[in-house]
């Protein structure tokens, strides 16, 4: 899911709102965690992805 701010920006979990409007407070509270796992997984898959196009350009520089 994404979330835009009013410029059309890609909101980070940790920038919205809490609970996404369920009443529910152990469902709000599951749904925050599981977004907190998402926001992280996405800065690691980002720095993994930055650290292989680096590690193929060495290798192979014609390629990038």
């Amino acid at each position: 899911m994404c979330v835009l701010d009013a410029e059309g920006t890609v909101l980070l979990h940790r920038d919205m709102p809490t609970g996404l409007g369920f009443t529910d407070a152990s469902t709000a509270k599951s749904v925050d965690v599981d977004l907190d796992l998402l926001d992280s997984y996405d800065e690691i898959i980002r720095g993994m992805e930055l650290f292989l196009v680096n590690r193929a350009k060495e290798h192979d520089v014609n390629a990038f």
